[in-house]
């Protein structure tokens, strides 16, 4: 992956979440809470709304130090839904890499599957880059 290439994919990634934002208004219709291990929840009534997203993919390119998570998400709740979900990239001794990345998804359907990435520049070289899901939030579309 080229520098310029990463750059580009970093400035997409970031106008469709503001994008997203702006379209559901940053409304979040379930109520929020945290779970032991500080990842934020949205909860609907069947299940977390954590449950609805996994990582599918960690990668990093170390000419360019861009790491990518590609991650996997299955609406479970009961309406046609947006997604706004941060990842954390870091070592293998937890130590966070840069900024998290984010990732949308955008109307998906009840049941249904859809497969975002999620990517951010490192501010260190790592052993090891671990992918960690961050925050989910649920929107109803």
């Amino acid at each position: 992956m080229t520098p310029a290439r990463s750059l580009f994919q970093e400035i997409r990634l970031w106008l469709l979440a503001v994008i997203v934002l702006l379209g559901v208004g940053g409304i979040v219709v379930s109520a929020s809470s945290k779970s032991a291990n500080g990842v934020k929840l949205v909860a609907s009534r069947s299940r977390p709304v954590r449950d609805d997203v996994t990582i599918s993919g960690c990668s990093y390119e170390p000419l360019s130090m861009w790491a990518a998570a590609t991650l996997t998400v299955v609406n479970h709740g009961q309406k046609l839904s947006d997604y706004l979900i941060t990842v954390d990239f870091e070592n293998s001794k937890g130590a966070q890499l840069g900024s998290d990345g984010s990732a949308t998804a955008a109307s998906v359907g009840v049941g249904k599957r859809a497969s975002v990435a999620a990517g951010a520049t490192l501010t260190a070289a790592p052993d090891k880059v671990v992918c960690k899901i961050a925050s989910v939030e649920r929107s109803a579309s």
